[in-house]
């Protein structure tokens, strides 16, 4: 009977150890940064009650705030406790997923961290959205801006301006914030 409880508690264990390792290397934690593990980031389409809208590799939903300009991201200090940067490892490279026809690319930061943009757009997530599917940020006004869900062109989705299709799903599961 001990060496069931031994290899019971081993197992327990080892999930534990596999739960905690999953949130390093390119997972997000609310104040933080968002940067991939691999080497290349994929903004793809996924499906939120707005529509399809952009996504992270993980399937989060993605933002642009209204007071960024092209190539230039305005939310810094506090405001990215809220609204983590969508960022690239150095030398990493960015595409465009299925359906994506806005032009994804990056821009340096003065920290010399990259940023994800599209349509010369920078790209955040939002730390108030737990799930997969989740856009909880869509039309917030703070920090000097507005943050709207963002289109396959690269547009921002407004309730008066257009609207994503709903052609793509995300992939499924939840994360961590």
């Amino acid at each position: 009977m001990p060496r069931v409880f031994a290899v019971i508690g081993a197992l327990a264990m080892s999930v534990g150890i596999v739960a905690c390792g999953s949130s390093s290397g390119g997972t997000s934690t609310a104040g933080t940064s968002q940067t991939p593990s691999s080497n290349r980031a994929t903004v793809s389409l996924g499906t939120t009650s707005l529509g399809s809208v952009l996504v992270d590799d993980r399937g989060r939903t993605l933002y642009e705030l209204s007071a960024d300009t092209a190539g230039k991201p305005t939310c810094t200090g506090g405001c990215l406790g809220v609204w983590p940067q969508l960022k690239l490892a150095k030398g990493s490279l960015v595409k465009a997923g299925d359906g994506v026809t806005g032009a994804v690319s990056s821009v340096d930061l003065a920290n010399g961290s990259v940023q994800v943009t599209i349509a010369a757009h920078p790209l955040y997530t939002y730390s108030g959205d737990s799930r997969i599917g989740e856009a909880n940020g869509d039309g917030i006004t703070s920090f000097g801006g507005t943050w709207h869900v963002v289109s396959a062109t690269g547009a921002p989705v407004t309730s008066s301006g257009s609207s994503p299709s709903p052609t793509s799903t995300g992939s499924g599961g939840g994360y961590n914030y």
